[in-house]
């Protein structure tokens, strides 16, 4: 994901948040994420989903950016009693959420004001 083709404004209304994260404070601040070149991308969570029983959440750039956004795992530390987020390391799994990530953004293109 993170690359140049996302040029189309997206308002953060038109997300829904599914898992309900965006409720608790910390997730509404945003994380400084890295990429592979270890350059730091200032993002916020604007949906969350599950997809085959596995949470996931849609970050997009705080900022206006040409770069798209990223799919991260949403993972749970028991001990803690938090969530947090969590890179997608398999490969197969990397791919269904690059198509699962192009059918949302497609989605929010063709129906701005679904929510």
């Amino acid at each position: 994901m993170m690359s140049n083709h996302n040029n189309f404004p997206i308002e953060l209304g038109q997300f829904r948040d599914d898992l309900g994260l965006l409720e608790d404070e910390a997730f509404q601040k945003g994380f400084l994420i890295l990429d592979e070149q270890g350059n730091e991308h200032d993002m916020m969570i604007v949906k969350t989903f599950t997809y085959d029983q596995i949470p996931y959440a849609l970050l997009l750039h705080k900022e206006p950016s040409p770069l798209d956004g990223t799919i991260l795992k949403v993972e749970y530390d028991e001990e803690e009693d938090e969530f947090f987020l969590n890179h997608i390391t398999d490969d197969e799994e990397w791919e269904r959420m690059g198509q699962v990530y192009e059918v949302i953004i497609q989605l929010n293109k063709d129906n701005p004001t679904d929510k």
